[in-house]
């Protein structure tokens, strides 16, 4: 019987917490995945070391830049500190870093056309002009397109009274 009242008791803790126990299951996951994607740099770290190879330290570097775009944009940000800060690592290091700066993965021109819809409504085509699919360069947490605005759609009124003078 006190077997039951323990049941009961725990399942009215998740009914009224439930939304605690989400989270902590959510950040088990994140944290399961973080490791799983890293344990790889620690394989190329021990087999660099073991074999004295400078493209397996290559090799490792390129892997943490793939991890840290994987992990998210907090970890792309770390690593853009880092490929900025010559005076603690080496060039070769910052050196392949430095792409998370320009050209981190891109989403696909599909998401881009769906956040275009939500922001500028169905016709947003009409609005500009020269529309290149292929982002000109991609960070963290946006993608650069170079596009024209069409000009009908801008238009500019200055009253006299808005005006004034700097006489």
């Amino acid at each position: 019987k006190s077997r039951d009242v323990a049941d009961n008791s725990l399942i009215q803790d998740i009914n009224n917490n439930g939304s605690a126990y989400i989270q902590k299951l959510v950040m088990a996951f994140r944290l399961i995945f973080i490791v799983i994607l890293f344990s790889p740099v620690f394989i190329l770290h021990c087999a660099g070391y073991i074999f004295q190879s400078s493209s397996i330290h290559l090799l490792k570097w390129r892997y943490i830049r793939y991890a840290l775009q994987k992990a998210g944009p907090a970890f792309v940000k770390l690593g853009q500190w880092a490929s900025t800060r010559r005076d603690l690592f080496s060039a070769d290091i910052c050196e392949t870093l430095s792409g998370l700066q320009r050209d981190c993965y891109t989403h696909s021109w599909n998401n881009t056309r769906k956040i275009m819809e939500e922001n500028f409504g169905p016709n947003w085509e009409e609005i500009f002009t020269d529309i290149n699919t292929t982002p000109i360069g991609s960070g963290c947490v946006a993608q650069v397109y170079k596009w024209h605005v069409a000009a009908d759609t801008v238009s500019t009124k200055i009253d006299e009274e808005d005006r004034t003078d700097t006489d």
